[in-house]
C-alpha cells in the first residue's frame, strides 16, 4: 500500500542511457527502487486496540500528582541559551536535595519514564545515587555530581535528554571503505580486478547483505561499498572478507573508516541552482531573530516555486530541529497534500510541564506559532484527561504523489523536527534519501529546560512520547538513506548522478 514507486521506476528507465560495459543499468533503476522501496513503512492493515494497549504500556500509571514542589521552585530556564552561572560545589545535603528534585522532575515530567523502566528502574538508579555520595565527606563538586547522574541514569538513551553538559545518547554512525566498488549480476556481487569478475563471498562469515550499502561513486554511478553501522568508540573497524575470481580466491582485511560529518553551515536557509539544478538548503526548524523567521517563511514558500520542477535537490544536513510546522507546511506547497506525522504519541500535562511549556513558548519568535501552542495549553487545561496523559494520537503513513525527483541530501547532524521532516517526505514518492543515517532523536519531544535549585545544573527533556507507528525505537539509528554517501561529497556526486540520469533535463 505504501511502496508505490513504479513511477520513479518508469522515469528512471526512460531517462537513463544504456551502458554495454556495465550491469549498473539495472542498478541505476531497479535495485535503486528497490532499496526505496524496502526503505519505506509499508503498512496495509492495523490492529488500532492491539496497537493503542501496546502504547499505553509504555505510558506512567500516576495514582496522584503531589510533587512537593512549589511553581517557584520549577527553575526553569527561561531561554536555551541563557548561560547559567555554576557553583563549584555543594554541601552533601544539598546534593541530595537536588537528587529529590531531579527524580520528582523525572517521574511527573518525563515522557519517556515508564518507557526506560518506570519507579523500578528509575528508584533503583536513585537509590544508587544517593549511595555514592553518601560516600563523601561534607561537600562535592558540582562537575562530580553532575558525573554521578549521567553515571546512574545511563539506562536513557535519549538524544533530547542532557543533564549538564552531558547527552545521554549512544549513536551509531556509518563506516565504510572505497577500495572496492561492487556491482551485482545474476550471479551476486562482484568488483573488477583488471577485467576480470571477482565475486564477494564471505564478509566475516555473515550475510554479504548486511555489508554492502547503495552508493554514488566519484563519476555519479551507483555501485555498492562495503560498509556497516557501529557505534564509533573507534575510528576504524577491520572485517575480513573473500574474493573468488575464475581460478584465484583473495582474502583480505579491510579497514572500515568512520564517515565524518565535517560540515559547518552559517545560513538557515538558501536557495541557488548548480549546473540548473535548483537545490534549498535549509538548516534549522526554529528562529531566534526576526531575520530567521524571514528565513524559514521563505523556505516554506519555495515548496510552491519549485513544485514544477523535474529535479531538486533539498538539503538538510545539519538541520538540528524546531518545530514541525515548516517542513509540514513545506511539504504541503510542494505537493498540494497534507503529510501524515506517521507516529503515535501522547503528551504529558502537569503542572509542571504546563508551566515549563509556557515560560518555553515566550522564546518563540514566530508569533503565530507562538499563540497556536498557547492557545493548545489552554484547551489542555480545561480537558478531563489534565493533569495526565492527552488521549493517544496515532497517523499512519500516506503515500503522496509527485511527479518529480527529490533528492534529499541527510547527515549525523539532522535531530528532532529535521528528521521529522525525512518521515515525512518517506511518504512522498519520487524522494531519494542521500547521505548517512540521521542522528536518531526522536523518541521524545516537546522539550523543556529545569534547573537543578543548589548544584544549578541544566536539565533538557521532554513530555511527550512519540514512536513510528511500527513502534519500532530509532534512537540513536535514525533514518537511513537510499544512497550511502560521505555528506562532504553528497551534492557533488548527485549533481553528477543526475547528469547521468538525464543529461538535457534538469
Amino acid at each position: 500500500m505504501f511502496n508505490s514507486y513504479n513511477s520513479l521506476f518508469l522515469i528512471l528507465r526512460e531517462l537513463l542511457p544504456l551502458s554495454e560495459s556495465k550491469d549498473t543499468t539495472l542498478l541505476l533503476s531497479g535495485e535503486l527502487i528497490e532499496e526505496i522501496s524496502l526503505n519505506r513503512t509499508k503498512i496495509d492493515h492495523i490492529d488500532e486496540v492491539a496497537l493503542i494497549e501496546n502504547f499505553n504500556k509504555l505510558l506512567y500509571q500516576f495514582d496522584h500528582f503531589h510533587y512537593g514542589i512549589e511553581d517557584d521552585d520549577i527553575y526553569r530556564l527561561p531561554n536555551r541559551f541563557m548561560g547559567v552561572k555554576l557553583v563549584e560545589e555543594v554541601t552533601i545535603e544539598e546534593a541530595l536535595s537536588d537528587v529529590d528534585h531531579l527524580f520528582t522532575l523525572l517521574k511527573f515530567a518525563y515522557g519517556a519514564y515508564q518507557y526506560f523502566g518506570g519507579d523500578e528502574i528509575f528508584l533503583s538508579a536513585k537509590a544508587d545515587i544517593v549511595a555514592e555520595i553518601n560516600k563523601l565527606d561534607e561537600s562535592i563538586r558540582v562537575s562530580d555530581l553532575n558525573n554521578i547522574l549521567v553515571k546512574y541514569l545511563n539506562f536513557i538513551q535519549d538524544g533530547h535528554f542532557i543533564v549538564g553538559e552531558k547527552r545521554l545518547f549512544n549513536r551509531y554512525q556509518y563506516f565504510s571503505s572505497e577500495k572496492y566498488a561492487f556491482s551485482k549480476d545474476e550471479e551476486g556481487y562482484y568488483t573488477l580486478i583488471g577485467n576480470e569478475k571477482y565475486y564477494l563471498v564471505h564478509v566475516n562469515e555473515g550475510d554479504i547483505d548486511d555489508y554492502l550499502y547503495l552508493t554514488l561513486n566519484e563519476e555519479g554511478e551507483v555501485v555498492y561499498n562495503l560498509g556497516k553501522l557501529y557505534s564509533p568508540n573507534l575510528l576504524y573497524r577491520k572485517i575480513d572478507i573473500e574474493l573468488k575470481g575464475q581460478g584465484a580466491i583473495i582474502n583480505e582485511r579491510i579497514d572500515l573508516h568512520l564517515v565524518h560529518v565535517k560540515q559547518n553551515f552559517l545560513r538557515i536557509y538558501a536557495y541557488s541552482e548548480k549546473e540548473g539544478i535548483p537545490v534549498v538548503e535549509i538548516r534549522k526548524m526554529f528562529s531566534d531573530t526576526d531575520y530567521e523567521l524571514n528565513q524559514l517563511n521563505q523556505f516554506v514558500e519555495s515548496g510552491k516555486i519549485l513544485r514544477d520542477r523535474d529535479f531538486l535537490i533539498l538539503d538538510i544536513r545539519g538541520n538540528m530541529g524546531g518545530s514541525d510546522q515548516y517542513p509540514a507546511r513545506w511539504i504541503e506547497n510542494y505537493t498540494r497534500n497534507t503529510p501524515s506525522g506517521d507516529v503515535i504519541a501522547s503528551h504529558l500535562y502537569t503542572d509542571i510541564t504546563v508551566n515549563a511549556t509556557m515560560g518555553f513558548l515566550q522564546t518563540i519568535k514566530d508569533e503565530e506559532l507562538r499563540k497556536g501552542e498557547e492557545d493548545k495549553i489552554r484547551r489542555v487545561l480545561e480537558a478531563d484527561y489534565y493533569p495526565g496523559w492527552s488521549p493517544v494520537n496515532y497517523q499512519l503513513p500516506r503515500n503522496i504523489a509527485n511527479s518529480n525527483i527529490v533528492f534529499v541530501l541527510i547527515d549525523g547532524d539532522v535531530y528532532s523536527s529535521g528528521e521529522t521532516f525525512v518521515r515525512m517526505l518517506r511518504q512522498v514518492e519520487n524522494v531519494v534519501f542521500v547521505g548517512v543515517n540521521t542522528g536518531g532523536a526522536t523518541l521524545v519531544g516537546n522539550m523543556m529546560g529545569f534547573m537543578l535549585p543548589h548544584s544549578r545544573l541544566s536539565l533538557n527533556f521532554g513530555r511527550t512520547l512519540i514512536l513510528p507507528s511500527d513502534l519500532k525505537d530509532l534512537e540513536g539509528i535514525g533514518y537511513q538513506p537510499d544512497l550511502w554517501v560521505s555528506p562532504d561529497e553528497a551534492l557533488e556526486r548527485i549533481i553528477k548522478y543526475i547528469s547521468r540520469l538525464a543529461p538535457s533535463s534538469r
